[in-house]
């Protein structure tokens, strides 16, 4: 007589949902309008095991513009604490200095705790991110 046991669950994140992802509605905006962020965590928590304390929103150029890059200091828009699988909410971009030439994103500091080697837990920062596009641009 054979038995079978049912497959272990498996599921592959994508390397790049590995701490969540990360959505900005609308993706254009002018300074002054208010946008829709909502961050899913689903894949970390459920499968990798990874529970968020404190996650960080801030608009900031992107590492691949070249010409503005390492110019700007980060504009945090929101620090709020871990309450579920989904962190959603509406907030206004702020009037700063921004510049027309600039390539922004919203980036998403997430901090997490990880047991040591000796069993201790740590804090890491894990960051996802997600394309903004500023319109009505005065300040450059």
């Amino acid at each position: 007589m054979m038995t079978s046991a049912a497959p272990a669950r498996r599921y592959k994140c994508v390397e790049a949902d590995r701490y969540g992802f990360v959505s900005v509605v609308p993706s254009t905006v002018a300074v002054g309008e208010s946008v829709n962020i909502t961050a899913d965590f689903t894949c970390a928590l459920t499968y990798l095991e990874i529970t968020p304390k404190y996650l960080d929103y801030y608009i900031e150029v992107t590492q691949l513009d070249t010409v503005n890059g390492d110019h700007e200091p980060p504009i945090m828009l929101a620090r709020r604490e871990f309450a579920g699988v989904i962190d959603t909410f509406i907030t206004t971009i702020p009037d700063a200095y921004y510049f027309t030439t600039a390539v922004y994103s919203i980036w998403l500091d997430i901090t997490y705790a990880v047991n040591g080697t000796a069993g201790q837990p740590f804090f890491q920062v894990a960051v996802i991110d997600t394309a903004l596009n500023i319109t009505g641009i005065t300040s450059s």
